[in-house]
Formats: structure tokens, C-alpha cells, sequence
């Protein structure tokens, strides 16, 4: 399994030394990054283009919300917040997980298995090809259909339909 790199963005200290704490302790999580501001996280998420960016929303300058609106290089991301007014929202933003504060140890290793379980999923570049792929078949002219009549099926041209 790919080690997945992670940047924290969190304005409380506390939580932010335990998401490092936590981050650290997973074989499969490199933590590359830190912010305790809006501004701060929109940068480096940015520069650094962690696979994963825990997100808190309530932040000086900028909230965790207008981060993600603002990316340019979109990790996968699971909010840490204490408010759970903004989880609509925040799932509107493609997030991956919400993290409710205070949460627990295994709450944070149950997200962290979501994002290993999603990597089996195709991303986004590969549904947006299957489906242009699928949309040019539609589009594709139907020459002949096949018909049942008195248990045997015959194909029929469709340029031989006058009525259906």
C-alpha cells in the first residue's frame, strides 16, 4: 500500500500536536505539513499537494470551507471540526470523512481507512473517461434491432421500420 502524505491545518495547538501525534503513528501517513491559519493552509496545500489535508473549519483569516474552494491542487479531505452545522457543506465539497470534535483515536483510524478504501475506487480522471466513453457509444447510430416473433428472434435493419 502507497504511503499517503498529509498536511494538518488546525488553529488549536492541542488538537494540532494530537492530529500530528495520530498522523505519525500510521505506517502508511507522511505527515508533510502544517497550518494554523486559513491562509496559511490554502499555501501550503498548494505547494506541498499532500494526498490527504485534515481540515479544521473555524480558523483565523480563512475558514476550512473557502480552503477547499480555493484549491488548486485538491487533496482528499477530512474536516476536523467542532461544528457540525457545516457537514452538508462540507460533503458538497467532495470531503471524505467529517471528524466531529473531540473524536476519538479509532474515529480518526476508521477515516484513515477510508481513504486507503477509496484508492480501490476509480478517481475522478477515470469516471470522466468512462463516461465520455459510454456518451460517444450512445451517440453511436443503432443499424438494427432484434425482434421476437413466435419464439424465434430476427434482426431487423432499422432503415426497414416504417412504424413501431
Amino acid at each position: 500500500m502507497k504511503i499517503k502524505t498529509v498536511f494538518i491545518a488546525e488553529d488549536e495547538p492541542l488538537a494540532r500536536e494530537t492530529l500530528r501525534d495520530w498522523v505519525t503513528a500510521h505506517s502508511q501517513l507522511a505527515l508533510i505539513g502544517e497550518a494554523a491559519d486559513g491562509a496559511s493552509a490554502l499555501q501550503g496545500i498548494n505547494t506541498l499537494k499532500p494526498d490527504i489535508a485534515l481540515m479544521d473549519i473555524q480558523m483565523p483569516e480563512m475558514t476550512g470551507l473557502e480552503v477547499v474552494k480555493r484549491l488548486t491542487h485538491l487533496p482528499d479531505i477530512v474536516f476536523t471540526t467542532a461544528y457540525d452545522q457545516y457537514a452538508v457543506t462540507a460533503f458538497e465539497l467532495n470531503a471524505m470523512d467529517y471528524l466531529l470534535k473531540p473524536f476519538s483515536r479509532e474515529r480518526f483510524d476508521t477515516a484513515v481507512a477510508r481513504l486507503f478504501e477509496s484508492e480501490a475506487k476509480p478517481s475522478s480522471d477515470e469516471l470522466q473517461q468512462t463516461l465520455a466513453l459510454t456518451a460517444s457509444r450512445e451517440q453511436a447510430q443503432l443499424t438494427r434491432v432484434l425482434v421476437r416473433d413466435r419464439g424465434r428472434i430476427f434482426p431487423i435493419s432499422t432503415d426497414e421500420i416504417e412504424y413501431l
